[in-house]
């Protein structure tokens, strides 16, 4: 028999140990919890840190891209401008520019070769010689726009780092340049590139040197070189977002305000931004 002290004292002792299992749940439920909190923000922060490395990648392989294009440009213009006919036709080396024969190789099948939207026949200087826009003879003001740019680049080409094959030694002309020649003798067609802004559009600019095919001493000084132009815009952005297997690519004057866009600045060869890619 149960005394009515004892068991108040037992009655008493499973409230206490009701009492220190529901302190143990407790701190159990928020310990749980504190967990799950602290592996929701690593998932957070790893998904940040992901979407990061994704889009950090996503703008190197644009940029990538942009040079590439810029390669592709130089090396199907050199089809057209290493070639004897050129040398003879290009003016310079003590020779006239040929403008009827001109028009029809460099105006009209050097534009559909390298899809040029402006074609500009310069002397090793930057002055301007003949224009095209688009197969058609432009007027001389169109290229004063682009003029320091291309003195710019033309002075990029005298340290021979961009070149259509292997040096095999430089040898000297008659103005004093050293031309960069290759094992067989001939001379290798120079090219040096950059984004542009021309006429308040952003686009790809290359300057080839014109060069012979088969009669290197065609070449007694300094060619005259060839200026290619190719806006930036719409067909051309979505031919490198077709190559790149990016979606909806844009470009836009000012930075991108939607936060689920990926965008970098483009800026051309003085570092000037030139607008964004998104």
């Amino acid at each position: 028999m149960v005394f009515p002290g004892r068991l108040a004292a037992h009655l008493r002792s499973w409230i206490r140990a009701d009492a220190g299992m529901g302190r143990v749940i407790l701190i159990a439920c928020v310990a749980l919890l504190s967990f799950s909190g602290v592996l929701m923000g690593a998932l957070l922060q790893a998904t940040r840190s992901a979407d990061e490395v994704t889009r950090t990648n996503e703008r190197r392989l644009l940029q990538n891209h942009l040079q590439v294009s810029l390669r592709a440009a130089a090396a199907a213009g050199p089809v057209q401008l290493t070639w004897d006919d050129a040398m003879r036709a290009a003016g310079g080396q003590g020779r006239p520019l040929d403008s009827r024969w001109a028009d029809l190789y460099f105006g009209q099948f050097l534009t559909t070769m390298v899809h040029a939207d402006r074609l500009f026949l310069v002397t090793p200087d930057g002055a301007l010689l003949r224009g095209w826009q688009r197969g058609r003879v432009a007027p001389a003001t169109s290229f004063d726009a682009i003029a320091p740019a291309v003195r710019r680049q033309l002075q990029n080409l005298t340290a021979n780092r961009s070149m259509d094959g292997i040096v095999d030694r430089l040898a000297p002309l008659a103005d004093g340049t050293r031309w960069p020649i290759n094992r067989a003798g001939y001379p290798l067609s120079r090219w040096s590139g950059a984004l542009v802004r021309y006429q308040g559009k952003p686009a790809m600019m290359t300057v080839i040197s014109i060069t012979p095919d088969a009669t290197p001493r065609l070449l007694q000084r300094t060619p005259n070189h060839m200026v290619t132009l190719r806006y930036l815009d719409p067909a051309t952005l979505n031919d490198i977002s077709n190559a790149v297997l990016l979606r909806e690519l844009r470009f836009n004057a000012a930075s991108p305000t939607e936060r689920d866009r990926n965008s970098f600045q483009l800026r051309d060869d003085g570092g000037r931004g030139l607008g964004w890619l998104s």
